[in-house]
């Protein structure tokens, strides 16, 4: 019991000192996920036709992104940043696989059907698939364990002075800073989405929602300014320096 309450009590400190740092990041990416689950459950909540013109597989995919970004933001908040990369590589997956699906409509009742699409055939159809690739490759490594992603925060640890593997997390801020931007963008991503989907298959967004939308931009931008300055330092940014594949 002991080395449970240990974990816990790491937990409440990284939570603590990630909302003392990130109180104004995490409120805008509350924000702005409590108005994709409204965009969802006003647009998406009746069962729609199964039909080659209509990518149903990206409504399932969107509701399962959901439900892990709102997993990534408790991760990040107590300090399991591994494993907030393996579930952000989940999220990237089904942002390009819902892209590919909305060009290629006829693939997601394939897909329904029980078709296996990977990645490696997604991500050329869409734009910018080299970046996307990258990262996709980098985000594996904590999936399917390689021994960079296995021990990278290991070299944290021995930065600040801490040589001893550890189980518990332990609260790394130039990590906590990078990550909530990764986050806030594919809750931003996911919005577009649901924008491309509205405007095809159904009638645009409602007015609020953009103006909504509009304003969390403009806070966002804002962020990423603090980030970006934050991040300037070199001592800021060689941490994934240590997890980017070879």
């Amino acid at each position: 019991m002991e080395s449970l309450e240990l974990f816990l009590s790491a937990e409440n400190e990284c939570e603590e000192k990630t909302n003392k740092i990130l109180r104004e990041s995490f409120a805008l990416n509350d924000e702005l996920l409590d108005l994709n689950l409204r965009i969802y459950d006003q647009n998406f909540s009746k069962e729609p036709p199964l039909t080659g013109e209509y990518p149903f597989a990206v409504i399932v995919l969107q509701n399962e992104k959901l439900k892990s970004l709102r997993c990534l933001s408790i991760l990040l908040k107590k300090g399991y940043y591994s494993e907030f990369h393996s579930i952000l590589r989940d999220v990237l997956d089904i942002s390009r696989r819902s892209q590919f699906f909305l060009k290629h409509p006829e693939k997601s009742i394939d897909w329904i059907n029980g078709e296996e699409i990977k990645f490696g055939k997604i991500n050329p159809e869409l734009s910018d698939s080299e970046n996307w690739g990258s990262l996709y490759g980098n985000l594996c490594d904590f999936t399917h364990r390689h021994i960079r992603s296995t021990f990278w925060e290991t070299t944290l640890y021995k930065e600040s002075h801490e040589l001893s593997l550890s189980k518990k997390p332990t609260f790394q801020k130039p990590v906590a800073y990078s990550l909530i931007s990764d986050l806030l963008a594919f809750n931003f991503l996911t919005f577009l989405i649901f924008e491309d989907f509205l405007k095809t298959y159904h009638n645009d967004l409602d007015q609020e929602d953009i103006e909504e939308f509009k304003d969390l931009l403009k806070r966002w931008f804002k962020h990423s300014k603090k980030v970006e300055k934050f991040q300037s330092d070199p001592k800021n940014i060689a941490w994934r320096d240590s997890i980017k594949s070879e």
